[in-house]
């Protein structure tokens, strides 16, 4: 499996809504009332769609959570 150079990347493919909430409910449900800021995907521009099997980056307005780790870059991430 090909990890996009994210340590820890590991996923989990759902594809019906009940097991996306059974498996991410709760986290998602946390982030009820902040704002999103920032989405980033890969796009292929060739042909005007997003890789589906890439990682989507959701950035919310507001401190980090304290569970993120820290990229030696300086980035910031969250894998669930």
């Amino acid at each position: 499996m090909f990890d996009f150079g994210i340590p820890g990347y590991q996923p989990n493919w759902l594809h019906a809504r009940r097991d996306v909430e059974a498996a991410h409910g709760a986290r998602l449900a946390a982030l009820a009332g902040r704002t999103l800021s920032h989405v980033w995907l890969v796009w292929d521009l060739d042909g005007d769609e997003w890789f589906a099997d890439c990682p989507v980056l959701l950035d919310f307005v507001g401190p980090p959570d304290p569970r993120y780790r820290r990229h030696p870059l300086g980035r910031a991430y969250r894998s669930w």
